[in-house]
Parts: structure tokens; C-alpha cells; sequence
């Protein structure tokens, strides 16, 4: 779990706080969009 994993050790390298960085961005991206599209059906159903 990489993403656990640079959570506790921000510290660890800049590559790896890149990278955790891109992967905390994709999951809070693709919940938004779960999210919206939850949202989306949810309004369109009386």
C-alpha cells in the first residue's frame, strides 16, 4: 500500500512524495466523479 506507506513517511524521497501525491490526486478524483455520478442518479430518480 504506497499510499499508506508515504502517509507515514512523507519524508522518504521527493520521487515517492510525487508519486504518492499522483495517486492520493487519482483516487480523490475518481470518488469526486463517483460521487457526482451518484448525485446525478439519485436527482434524476423521483
Amino acid at each position: 500500500m504506497p499510499v499508506y506507506y508515504d502517509r507515514l513517511a512523507p519524508h522518504r524521497s521527493h520521487l515517492g512524495q510525487g508519486h504518492g501525491f499522483r495517486v492520493v490526486f487519482a483516487v480523490l478524483f475518481s470518488h469526486a466523479f463517483f460521487c457526482i455520478s451518484v448525485a446525478l442518479m439519485l436527482g434524476s430518480s423521483p
